[in-house]
């Protein structure tokens, strides 16, 4: 709906966040989240995930072209590291070896 509305220029000031630490739920997502913003229409803002102080100033820039430009954005929170898996019932074993668990 967000890139909807951008392609429609109506007013979206919203804010996106991803955290992206290159899994996704059973699956290594080998870079997609690089792939998913390629066009012009949401602007994407990328930082280091571990960097308390890129994480503050990219965030806060996005927001503050989301409130100016009343746009969509999404800020992609990169080198997350996964302490856990995705639910409960996520059984990593099944697509990870125990050496990428313990990491």
């Amino acid at each position: 709906l967000a890139r909807n509305a951008r392609y429609r220029n109506i007013k979206c000031p919203v804010v996106f966040g991803i955290s992206d630490n290159g899994l996704s739920i059973s699956y290594k997502t080998n870079g997609y989240c690089d792939t998913l913003f390629k066009d012009d229409l949401i602007q994407l803002y990328q930082c280091d995930g571990n960097s308390v102080e890129d994480v503050f100033l990219t965030t806060d820039k996005a927001v503050r072209v989301a409130r100016q430009c009343s746009v969509p954005v999404v800020v992609l929170y990169k080198h997350l590291e996964r302490r856990f898996g995705h639910a409960a019932t996520d059984r990593q074993i099944a697509y990870l070896k125990k050496e990428e668990i313990a990491s």
